[in-house]
């Protein structure tokens, strides 16, 4: 090989590790995402995790309220803790959440209903419905959990989106 030809292999190989070592700078450069300024985050509440974590839920979320200046906020209604039988319905934990949250106009909330909602574990179906093995049966009851929360809290002017999760039971 002549050292014409060996200098321009050289060069060759000397420029293309500087454009591999380059050219992921200049991509990202060119593709990175433009810096806003109106991003708005909010948080999940969980009343029953807060419960879990030997907290005083009630207390936990008055000092959120007051001490994060989030203003989206995102709740679950917990079928489990709602309808702990069949015929009856409970929603003073959430009615008390929506109660403080009316109190600061600017919040928002999702209020997410159904078998599957926020925090672990995935789903937190009643012990009854479980028991229950007829499937028609078993969505109609979802339905009707969906149908008496959105009665039962369509009133409250903090609730921006309604949230529904798993109605369909499969197998």
């Amino acid at each position: 090989m002549s050292r014409k030809k060996l200098f321009q292999a050289v060069n060759f190989l000397i420029i293309l590790i500087l454009f591999i070592l380059i050219f992921p700078f200049l991509l990202y450069l060119y593709l990175s995402p433009s810096y806003n300024e109106n991003v708005s985050y909010g948080l999940n509440f969980s009343n029953k995790y807060a419960s879990e974590l030997d907290l005083d839920w009630k207390n936990t979320f008055q000092t959120i309220l007051k001490e994060i200046p989030t203003k989206k906020f995102r709740i679950a209604v917990y079928w489990d803790e709602v309808q702990k039988a069949p015929d009856s319905y409970d929603f003073s934990n959430i009615k008390y959440q929506l109660d403080e949250l009316e109190k600061y106009p600017e919040r928002e909330v999702i209020l997410v209903i159904g078998r599957k909602v926020i925090r672990y574990p995935e789903c937190h179906e009643p012990r009854w419905w479980k028991e229950i093995r007829n499937e028609e049966e078993k969505k109609q009851k979802i339905l009707d959990l969906i149908a008496r929360t959105v009665t039962e809290l369509k009133g409250y002017k903090s609730i921006k989106y309604w949230q529904v999760e798993n109605i369909v039971t499969g197998k």
